[in-house]
C-alpha cells in the first residue's frame, strides 16, 4: 500500500498535476486527490477553493501512515475550472483573513492563475475549450483592451478592470456575447499560454 502511494506521488511530481481518476464504484464520478508533501514540522494541512469548498470539517488532509505525505480525496460528477490553495499548520479556526495570508500553491501542479501573492493553483475538470483550427490564429482580427481602475468601498481596495471589445464592436451593432472574468488580465495570460484567442 505504501509503495503504491509513493509511486502515485512520484507520478504526480513528474506529471505536474493532481491525481484525477474515475471512481471505481460509479464511473460517472471522478475522484480528485490533493496531495501535500510536508516535513517533520507539518502538523496539519487543509485544501480550500471553489472545489472542494471552504468547509473546515471536511477539507483537512490525512497523513499517509508515518510519512510526510498528506492527502484528501473528493468526488465530483461536474465539469469546472477551480482555483485552490493549501493551508499548512493551520490554527486559524474562523479567521479567514489570517488563513489567506499564509496560503500556499500546489507544489505538484504547474497550472497556476494570478500573480505574486494572488497566485492560486488551477484544477480543470472537463472544461477544455475547442477552437476551430480552420484558420491560423494570425488570421483572426484582434480587438481592443481598455483598462480602468475601480475602487470598492466594500473590499476597501482598488482593482483594475480590463474590457475587451471585438474588432467589429460598436454600441449600435447587434448584441455581442459577454464574458465576465475576475482577475481578467491573469485569465488572458493563462489563455494565451495555451495559444487561445479571446
Amino acid at each position: 500500500m505504501e509503495t503504491k502511494k509513493l509511486f502515485i506521488l512520484f507520478c504526480m511530481k513528474s506529471n505536474h498535476t493532481l491525481l484525477i481518476e474515475l471512481c471505481p464504484i460509479d464511473n460517472q464520478y471522478k475522484l480528485i486527490t490533493y496531495i501535500w508533501l510536508g516535513d517533520q514540522n507539518t502538523e496539519n494541512v487543509y485544501v480550500f477553493g471553489s472545489f472542494p469548498g471552504w468547509d473546515l470539517s471536511v477539507n483537512q488532509l490525512q497523513r499517509l501512515l508515518q510519512t510526510d505525505i498528506w492527502y484528501g480525496t473528493f468526488r465530483t460528477d461536474k465539469s469546472f475550472i477551480s482555483t485552490y490553495y493549501f493551508s499548512v499548520n493551520d490554527v486559524f479556526e474562523n479567521d479567514w483573513i489570517k488563513r489567506s495570508e499564509q496560503y500556499e500553491i500546489d507544489q505538484f501542479n504547474r497550472n497556476t492563475f494570478g500573480e505574486g501573492t494572488n497566485k492560486a493553483s488551477v484544477l480543470n475538470i472537463g472544461m477544455e475549450v475547442q477552437y476551430s483550427s480552420r484558420f491560423p490564429s494570425k488570421d483572426y482580427p484582434s480587438g481592443k483592451i481598455e483598462t480602468y481602475s475601480f475602487y470598492s468601498s466594500i473590499l476597501n481596495n482598488t482593482r483594475k478592470i480590463h474590457i475587451y471589445t471585438p474588432h467589429d464592436y460598436s454600441h449600435t451593432s447587434h448584441l455581442q456575447e459577454l464574458l465576465i472574468v475576475f482577475d481578467g488580465n491573469s485569465f488572458r495570460a493563462f489563455q494565451l499560454k495555451k495559444h487561445l484567442i479571446i
